[in-house]
C-alpha cells in the first residue's frame, strides 16, 4: 500500500502503509508550524512567534538584519529643551550626555546646537568636551565657539580614524561655529585621545565675561554616520 496525506481543517497526518508511523497534529492559518515531538506538528502562535506573512518580509535580505541596523545612520543623542545659563565667569558644565558603547571604529560624528546669547557685546564661550565622566575635570576640548550676541547654529564635525583610542578634530580650541563652512589646512586638525570603548560623555559647557549675561542652548543633537 502506498503513501498517502489526509487532509482536515484543524488536523494533518500521514497514513503509512507497511506498519509505518503516523505523524499527528493540529495547525492554524498563517502560522508557523513546527515539530512537538517526533510524530507530532503544532503551530506557533503569532503572539509570541512571527506569523507567515511576518516571516516573508525578510524575503530579499542577502545579510545580516543586525549588521545593517548597526551600520545605518544613527541619532546619538537629542535635546530640544532649551538650557539657559547666566551667574558665572568661570568654566561651568551646563548638559552631559552619557554615549558610552555607541561608537565604532571610523564613524563620523556630526554635533548641532543652536547657541543664543544676550545682546550686551560681552563674550560667551561654549565648548564641546569628552570625558570618562560627568564632569569637567579632566575633560577634552573638541569645539570652541567665543561669540557676543548673535544666534548661531553650532556645527561641528568628529571623526574616528580606524580607532577607538582618539577622535579627531578640526581646531579644537579655535573659536569656531561651523567647521563646514571654511576651509583648512592639514595643520588645523587635531587629534583627542580618549578610550570610547569606555566610559564617554559627552559635555557642553559656557563661560561668560560678565556673569548677568545669559548663553541659551537649545536643538542639541549628535549623530552618527557609518
Amino acid at each position: 500500500m502506498g503513501n498517502s496525506i489526509v487532509k482536515n481543517p484543524r488536523r494533518v497526518y500521514s497514513q503509512q502503509g507497511g506498519g509505518g508511523g503516523t505523524i499527528d497534529g493540529s495547525g492554524t492559518s498563517n502560522q508557523i508550524t513546527y515539530w512537538v515531538d517526533s510524530n507530532t506538528v503544532g503551530a506557533l502562535t503569532t503572539a509570541t512567534y512571527p506569523s507567515l506573512t511576518e516571516l516573508s518580509y525578510i524575503k530579499g535580505l542577502t545579510s545580516a538584519i543586525q549588521t545593517q541596523l548597526d551600520n545605518r545612520n544613527t541619532n546619538i543623542f537629542k535635546n530640544n529643551v532649551q538650557t539657559d545659563h547666566t551667574g558665572t565667569t568661570s568654566e561651568t558644565l551646563v548638559l552631559s550626555y552619557d554615549v558610552t558603547g555607541k561608537f565604532a571604529a571610523n564613524d563620523l560624528l556630526m554635533f548641532a546646537s543652536r547657541v543664543l546669547g544676550n545682546a550686551t557685546g560681552n563674550n560667551k564661550t561654549v565648548r564641546i568636551k569628552v570625558n570618562t565622566s560627568a564632569s569637567l575635570v579632566g575633560a577634552s576640548t573638541l569645539a570652541t565657539y567665543t561669540f557676543t550676541s548673535t544666534s548661531v547654529l553650532m556645527q561641528r564635525n568628529f571623526w574616528f580614524a580606524n580607532s577607538l583610542a582618539n577622535i579627531r578634530v578640526m581646531t579644537n580650541t579655535t573659536s569656531l561655529a561651523n567647521d563646514g563652512a571654511s576651509s583648512f589646512a592639514g595643520t588645523n586638525i587635531n587629534t583627542i585621545t580618549h578610550d570610547f570603548t569606555g566610559n564617554t560623555f559627552i559635555l557642553i559647557s559656557c563661560e561668560l565675561a560678565v556673569n548677568t549675561d545669559t548663553i541659551s542652548i537649545f536643538a542639541t543633537e549628535l549623530n552618527r554616520k557609518r
